[in-house]
Parts: structure tokens; C-alpha cells; sequence
């Protein structure tokens, strides 16, 4: 296997899970307040259009890569 497959590979995203908090929550220093918001890890496709439905609700957002 050549090194440039490896990476490619290594780059690519299978699944993810979608973390999220609405903006108007505030923040204690030191932690996060993000909550995961799927109960299994998703495609990215899927992860995305979850991650629009909370943006559209006013949320901050964050993927997180599964494999």
C-alpha cells in the first residue's frame, strides 16, 4: 500500500457524532457544555444535516470524527 492511499484513508471520514449548546446557555470557565445529540454514530451526510437543524435552532456546533 503507497503512502499517498494511507493518507487519503486516514483523512476520510466514515462517521460522527454531532455535539451541540445553544448559544444563550453561558459557559462555566473550564468546561463544556456541549451535549452529544445522537444516540449512534452517523454518516457525515447525516452528521451534517444534524448539525443544520441545530444551527437553525441558534446552537454553536461541533463534529466529532468516529472513524
Amino acid at each position: 500500500m503507497n503512502k499517498s492511499y494511507r493518507l487519503n484513508e486516514a483523512m476520510h471520514w466514515n462517521t460522527v457524532d454531532v455535539y451541540s449548546m445553544d448559544k444563550r446557555e453561558s459557559r462555566m470557565a473550564g468546561t463544556s457544555m456541549l451535549k452529544k445529540r445522537n444516540e449512534t454514530s452517523l454518516n457525515l451526510s447525516e452528521g451534517l444535516s444534524l448539525c443544520r437543524r441545530y444551527e437553525e435552532e441558534g446552537h454553536v456546533v461541533e463534529l466529532r470524527r468516529t472513524s
